[in-house]
């Protein structure tokens, strides 16, 4: 996969998640730099993968799946929907 993996969301809503690249060329470990945007906002990071032996906890359904449960938003504002949706979209 060369081309990064974008699911778009109305309201300019982003989640990017590039190609896999191996940092230490055993074909063990993969990377895979991500970001979520929103209204203005980008956070990112590098995701590793690290083989059949991860715990469910370190992986990154898991991770989204935590932020959805945990988002508590801003007085006004309605993100939670989102976050549900790519939880979701990332356990199916």
């Amino acid at each position: 996969m060369s081309e990064p993996f974008v699911l778009e969301a109305a309201g300019g809503r982003r989640w990017i998640v590039g190609s896999p690249q191996d940092p230490h060329g055993d074909g063990y470990v993969q990377t895979v730099t991500t970001e979520l945007h929103d209204d203005g906002m980008t956070a990112s990071t590098v995701a590793k993968i690290d083989g059949q032996y991860a715990s469910l906890e370190s992986t990154l359904p898991a991770f989204v799946a935590g932020l959805a449960a945990d988002w508590r938003g801003w007085a006004g504002e309605e993100l939670a929907g989102f976050a549900a949706d790519l939880g979701r979209f990332l356990l199916t």
